[in-house]
C-alpha cells in the first residue's frame, strides 16, 4: 500500500484525478470510432448520451445538493448551453468520426479554448490583446496544415470529417464560455445537468428516426461496453475526477492538462486504430498547440 506521505509526494508533482480525466476524455475519441465504425449510428450514440447522461447528473444532484431547482432567468442560458454544448456538440462529434481520424478529431477538438477567446473578446467580457489575435491565427492555421493530409477537396471524406469536429469545436467553445456567469450560482453538476435535459429535448426530433431504425439485436456485448464506457467513464466520471483536480491544484494549475487531450487522442489513434500523421499534420498539431497557449487568457 502506498503510504500517505507518498501520495502526498505525487499529488504535488502530478495532478492525478485531472490526469486520469484527461486519459478518459482522450480516450473518447477512439470508443467512439469503434463505435460508430460497426455498432450504431452517430445520432443515436449522441442521444444516448445526452439521455442517459442527464439521468445520472440529477440523480447526483439530488443526491448531493439541497435545492435542485434553478432560477427561472437562468433557463434561457441553459437551454443555449444545451443546445451548444450538449446537442450540437454530441451530433457533430459522433458524426465527425465515421469520416475523419481519430488524431484528427482530437486535435480540431483542441481548439474549443480558442472558439472561447473569439466568444469572450467579441462580447466584450475581455478586450482583444496581441496574443489572443497570434493565437487564433496560429491554431486554425494548424487546424488547416492537419487537414491538408488529402488536400482541400469536397469530396474528400475527412475534410468533412475536420469540418464536422471544428462545429463541435464551435458547440463547446459556446458552452465553455456561456457556463462563467452559471457556475458563479450553481456547481458544474447542475449546470451540466440542466444543459443535458435541453440538449435531449433539442436532440430527440432529430434522431427519433435514427433510434427506430437502429438494429440493437447487431449491437455486440462489446458495443453495448463501449457505449456504457462512453456515458459512465468518460462522461460522468471524468467530469467528477477533473472537478477533484480543480479543488486541488485550482484552474490556473489544472487547465495545463487539457492540453493532454488530443495527445491521448493521437496515441489512442495510432495504438488502437492503426492511425498515422504525416509530417504537414505533425506541424499543425504544433501550431494549435502554440496557438492555445498564447491565446490562453
Amino acid at each position: 500500500m502506498v503510504s500517505q506521505k507518498a501520495t502526498s509526494g505525487i499529488g504535488q508533482w502530478i495532478n492525478i484525478p485531472a490526469l486520469l480525466a484527461t486519459i478518459f476524455w482522450g480516450s473518447t475519441f477512439v470508443v467512439v470510432k469503434l463505435i460508430v465504425r460497426d455498432q450504431i449510428s452517430p445520432l443515436s450514440l449522441a442521444v444516448l448520451r445526452i439521455f442517459f447522461g442527464a439521468m445520472i447528473l440529477f440523480a447526483v444532484v439530488m443526491f448531493m445538493e439541497k435545492d435542485w431547482r434553478v432560477a427561472k432567468k437562468d433557463l434561457p442560458m441553459l437551454a443555449l448551453l444545451g443546445l451548444s454544448g450538449l446537442a450540437i456538440f454530441q451530433a457533430f462529434f459522433t458524426a465527425s468520426l465515421q469520416y475523419t481520424t481519430a488524431s484528427n478529431s482530437s486535435v480540431v477538438l483542441a481548439t474549443s479554448p480558442i472558439i472561447v477567446a473569439i466568444i469572450v473578446v467579441v462580447t466584450r467580457i475581455d478586450t482583444l490583446r496581441w496574443r489572443i489575435v497570434a493565437g487564433i491565427i496560429l491554431a486554425f492555421g494548424g487546424v488547416a496544415l492537419v487537414a491538408q493530409r488529402e488536400g482541400f477537396n469536397f469530396e474528400n471524406q475527412a475534410l468533412i470529417g475536420d469540418i464536422l469536429s471544428l462545429v463541435a469545436a464551435i458547440g463547446w467553445g459556446v458552452y465553455g464560455a456561456g457556463q462563467t456567469a452559471l457556475l458563479k450560482r450553481y456547481s458544474a453538476t447542475k449546470v451540466m445537468a440542466y444543459a443535458a435535459a435541453f440538449g435531449t429535448v433539442f436532440i430527440l426530433p432529430f434522431t427519433a428516426q435514427d433510434l427506430i431504425n437502429q438494429d440493437w439485436d447487431a449491437v455486440s456485448l462489446a458495443g453495448w461496453g463501449l457505449i456504457v464506457y462512453y456515458i459512465v467513464v468518460s462522461g460522468y466520471i471524468a467530469t467528477v475526477l477533473w472537478s477533484m483536480g480543480l479543488r486541488s491544484w485550482g484552474p490556473a494549475r489544472t487547465s495545463m492538462y487539457s492540453y493532454l487531450h488530443p495527445i491521448f487522442g493521437i496515441l489512442g489513434g495510432v495504438i488502437f486504430l492503426g492511425e498515422s500523421m504525416v509530417a504537414i499534420q505533425i506541424a499543425g498539431t504544433i501550431a494549435v498547440f502554440a496557438g492555445l497557449a498564447l491565446a490562453r487568457r
